[in-house]
């Protein structure tokens, strides 16, 4: 669905177009040191800008419009864009990606579902290797596309426990895999960390980029596992959530973002959802708190969006905003699960009014 009718959203009761008072500036009270050749910065926990504005308005829309032969999507996996602002949108039910322009209009669609050249069982990641696109879907397989949707090649990254690939622009391949071990006490911890690896075009393997700790049987929470990602300009941007630190490499510079933050409850519902899956004998103590984030993402500008469990009165996650100095400048409620900021825009998917997966694109406001 491609809608620019913005009237219909002056009365959604949802409204994502975000004025938020951020006139003046006050000091920032960070501070920054140097340690083993990284640069560490300590944020407080309030932003720079308390009195200002920063907007987000809805410009496009993209899904569920039979009327305008658009396709329809089942679930939305993933969303990336290529050079030329086209967007690649992974439906992992329908085990396809489908392409539109940069105005929302439908392009193509790559994959299907099955066991040949091309096809998949479903999808778990999206990235770019140079200009070919690579699918990783859930046997593990790395599929290779040309820009043009044309099969390339498959490879198997099997033997490496890996559990979610993705390449960038200089055609290395990032993995994040499990350390196995016979440590493990439950089913539902059962690897003794990770390890996130990065690898070349033929999946040799060039170095680790660091070790994530394994869950913690005395503090379990499901949700609290390693975020990583790779920016527009190739940089590698990973945390833990245990702590709020998050590192960014780029050309072998490294800088670690930090930030005082407070410990975000599990409330009852999240509770009984993970005591489910635990059965009673289990020797797991359920956590009382969240990780200090759930998703982060860096913009092409450099700026780093970190989404944390702290929600708006209306039950919208907080995003924190830090610039590309690592300074903490903003914190903006969102409903919607941001996915990419790219030349003050913001990807976001959601749902419409009848709750099927949609792509909304919201133009960014800095004042």
């Amino acid at each position: 669905m491609l809608n620019n009718n913005f009237a219909k959203w002056l009365n959604f009761p949802l409204l994502l177009v975000f004025t938020l008072m951020f006139n003046q500036e006050i000091q920032w009270n960070g501070r920054v040191k140097y340690e083993d050749g990284k640069k560490i910065i300590f944020n407080p926990s309030f932003p720079i800008y308390s009195n200002g504005s920063f907007f987000l308005r809805p410009e496009l829309t993209i899904g569920n419009d039979s009327k305008s032969g658009i396709p329809a999507f089942s679930s939305i996996k993933q969303v990336i864009l290529d050079e030329k602002g086209n967007i690649y949108i992974a439906d992992d039910k329908e085990c396809c990606i489908k392409v539109f322009n940069d105005q929302g209009n439908y392009l193509k669609t790559i994959g299907k579902k099955g066991q040949g050249p091309g096809e998949f069982n479903g999808i778990i990641s999206l990235s770019f290797s140079g200009n070919n696109l690579l699918v990783q879907d859930i046997n593990l397989n790395l599929t290779f596309f040309s820009s043009e949707g044309v099969f390339i090649k498959k490879l198997f990254i099997t033997k490496e426990h890996a559990l979610l690939v993705k390449a960038d622009r200089n055609e290395n391949i990032l993995a994040q895999c499990a350390i196995i071990g016979e440590k493990r006490k439950h089913r539902l911890i059962p690897y003794q960390g990770f390890i996130l690896k990065k690898f070349d075009k033929n999946l040799k393997l060039l170095y680790n980029i660091y070790t994530f700790p394994s869950a913690d049987p005395e503090d379990f929470d499901i949700t609290r596992l390693p975020v990583w990602d790779i920016g527009a300009s190739s940089q590698i941007i990973y945390g833990y959530p245990d702590k709020y630190q998050i590192s960014v490499i780029k050309n072998e510079a490294k800088i670690q973002v930090e930030r005082e933050y407070e410990k975000i409850r599990l409330n009852d519902e999240e509770s009984a959802a993970i005591n489910k899956m635990i059965p009673v004998d289990a020797s797991i103590q359920i956590s009382s708190f969240h990780g200090a984030f759930s998703n982060i993402i860096l913009d092409d500008s450099g700026k780093l969006f970190v989404r944390t469990w702290e929600k708006d009165r209306a039950g919208h996650f907080y995003y924190d905003i830090f610039d590309e100095e690592g300074r903490y400048i903003f914190k903006i409620p969102f409903s919607g699960n941001l996915q990419i900021v790219r030349k003050d825009k913001a990807f976001s998917v959601e749902e419409d009014d009848k709750d099927m997966p949609i792509l909304r694109i919201y133009s960014i406001k800095w004042k």
